[in-house]
């Protein structure tokens, strides 16, 4: 019995560490390529090419919202079935997913193409910017088609064990983006940067495909659509993507907030804030990817066990990931204002104790996200919702301006308060007062 207790313990550390490091590898290259293109695009450009092709990037996050949902509810819902070893239940889930990836893609391709122009002009005030974009944009449109597939084709091969064709997927998409960029772009000008972005993400996605090439990995595919499988899909996907919005939230308000308080000092220094603190709760999708699975999987299989060891791990990997991006944020705070392009030593001093303020949340930021993914999953998708709304969109605002009479630090240590507040709440609520164990919020 013991052997068979060491066994599973040492399988469950197995399946974490793959699902761990592939979605943690993604989130930060994906960070790192985000900078290197708008650094890019500043090297090679002036400022409104770099401008232009910021304002169209809300187009593509809507997009990237929508993927989002079919992703995350469609591959827990599979991950479900392939606990419960419903292989047939997969199969259509799967098509389902791939068929509405399709779907979006058709419809905001003609919504892209049709209303191109009318988008630009709702985005730029004319002149050079409207051109740019009007050019940047016309390969964002082509963008959207494998960057849908790319979502949910990722998530299905991270979940069956294919971790390492998404780590290898996302080092090409960044190395080839980069190497396309500079030589397109010098080329092409504006059009050549989001055309290298088109070609990468393809190049990324035929990285994935290879995945099912073996025959016990292919999975019967076919059109189909069920509304009510829709539903479900996007209720239970709805509570992760409200981070997205939360983000839209801590952007405007924070950046509205500094700039009416303490000016252009203020919005530049804040920015930096804002940033990292997006930055530490975005890698934080590796060890909630992990949660995902085990939740999911235990639901299907009804397997208490898993999840009362998964459980523990996401736990402590969650505490170790947060301390050492505590570290890194504390002691590389000097050299981060740099890599942001600020030269004012005035602000680069203010930025370095916002930073090292900010540099004890991360540990609070990993511990939300995986109390607000172990609510999303045991169907208690309004805790998550409240809990990413508030933790990460509405308190931060609220914080901050209560804290923006006092200084700009100030609001950096309204960050840390904002991401203590609600799971604080949340645990003496459930856990002391209605003495709620963890496993007993679970609904089949």
């Amino acid at each position: 019995m013991d052997n068979v207790q060491i066994n599973e313990n040492k399988d469950t550390l197995v399946r974490f560490w793959p699902i761990f490091t592939g979605s943690t590898l993604t989130a930060l290259l994906e960070c790192i390529g985000a900078f290197l293109d708008e650094t890019v695009t500043g090297q090679l450009f002036d400022d409104s090419v770099f401008g232009a092709i910021n304002v169209i990037e809300p187009y593509v996050s809507v997009v990237n919202f929508i993927s989002y949902l079919i992703c995350v509810g469609g591959g827990a819902l599979i991950v479900r079935a392939h606990g419960s070893g419903n292989r047939q239940k997969m199969s259509d889930i799967f098509s389902h997913c791939l068929t509405c990836c399709l779907g979006v893609c058709v419809l905001f391709f003609i919504i892209f193409t049709v209303f191109e122009r009318p988008l630009i002009s709702f985005v730029t005030d004319g002149g050079p910017m409207y051109e740019h974009a009007l050019a940047a944009f016309f390969w964002k449109k082509f963008h959207i088609i494998p960057i849908v597939f790319y979502a949910f084709l990722f998530t299905y091969v991270l979940y069956m064990g294919g971790a390492v064709f998404c780590s290898v997927a996302s080092v090409l998409e960044l190395l080839s983006n980069l190497v396309l960029s500079v030589i397109l772009g010098k080329h092409m000008g504006v059009g050549g940067i989001t055309l290298a972005s088109f070609l990468a993400s393809c190049l990324s996605l035929s990285i994935l495909l290879l995945f099912f090439i073996p025959n016990d990995r292919r999975i019967p595919v076919k059109l189909r659509f069920e509304r009510r499988l829709a539903f479900d899909i996007m209720l239970l996907g709805f509570g992760e993507s409200s981070i997205f919005i939360a983000e839209a939230l801590i952007e405007g308000g924070l950046n509205y907030i500094s700039l009416h308080r303490y000016g252009l000092t203020g919005v530049v220094v804040i920015s930096v804030v804002i940033n990292l603190f997006e930055i530490a709760a975005y890698v934080t999708e590796g060890i909630s990817e992990y949660e995902t699975v085990a939740i999911n999987e235990f639901i299907g299989g009804n397997r208490s066990d898993m999840l009362d060891r998964s459980m523990k791990i996401t736990l402590l990997s969650a505490v170790a990931e947060g301390f050492v991006f505590c570290l890194i944020f504390y002691i590389a705070a000097p050299y981060i204002p740099v890599l942001f392009g600020i030269d004012s030593e005035e602000y680069a001093t203010l930025s370095v104790s916002c930073i090292r303020i900010l540099a004890f949340c991360p540990v609070f930021i990993a511990l939300d996200r995986i109390i607000a993914v172990f609510y999303q999953y045991t169907g208690h998708i309004n805790r998550t919702v409240i809990l990413f709304l508030f933790s990460w969109g509405i308190l931060p605002v609220l914080y901050g301006w209560g804290f923006s009479f006092i200084s700009i630090p100030g609001m950096s240590f309204a960050l840390i308060l904002s991401a203590l507040t609600v799971p604080i709440c949340m645990i003496v609520y459930y856990s002391v007062i209605k003495h709620e164990k963890p496993l007993q919020t679970i609904r089949q």
